[in-house]
């Protein structure tokens, strides 16, 4: 159990990382005329991919690389990868390349969606007993000591996490009917 609850509990916060962005850089919708038949359509749905599948997927991945870095097969887990100046190169390093294939603007929104997943990661481990290293290569680990990584607390934290992303999403991704609160 332990596993799955710090799995759903980091993927609810990189949900609301993600949530945020889209709150905060005030996304919208693209909107899609039938008159413009099938070219309209494929306009629709890469603008689509490229502003909210891409950002979705940028914090998802961001929430996964502290522990795609320190593995827990090796016994200095929650090290480099848990730390700020990790955060900071691979912020950068995708800013770099993703400014490459796309405008700066979508660059510099996939850097953030990026760092916003990770630093969500990161503040989840932060609460958990076993704590972070903001400062890497300093040893000193910093905690919040509220509870084991894969605890009841910490998925308490991630279902209240899913529940605030829904509740944040609803003006931007769903349809008034689905959600009227």
């Amino acid at each position: 159990m332990g596993a799955a609850v710090e799995r759903f509990a980091h993927n609810s916060f990189a949900l609301l990382a993600y949530a945020a962005i889209v709150r905060i850089y005030d996304l919208q919708l693209p909107s899609f005329d039938k008159s413009q038949g099938l070219w309209g359509f494929i306009g629709f749905l890469q603008s689509l991919l490229t502003t909210f599948g891409v950002t979705l997927a940028a914090c998802l991945i961001g929430s996964r690389i502290p522990d795609w870095i320190d593995s827990d097969r090796n016994p200095g887990h929650r090290g480099f990868g848990h730390s700020l100046l990790s955060l900071t190169i691979f912020a950068l390093i995708v800013l770099f390349i993703s400014g490459y294939f796309v405008d700066q603007d979508l660059a510099v929104l996939y850097a953030v969606a990026l760092a916003a997943g990770y630093l969500s990661h990161l503040v989840l481990d932060f609460v958990t007993y076993e704590g972070v290293p903001w400062f890497w290569p300093l040893d000193e680990k910093y905690s919040l000591d509220l509870g084991p990584a894969g605890g009841l607390f910490v998925g308490f934290l991630g279902f209240l996490a899913l529940v605030l992303s829904i509740y944040l999403l609803q003006d931007h991704l769903f349809p008034a009917a689905v959600l009227p609160f």
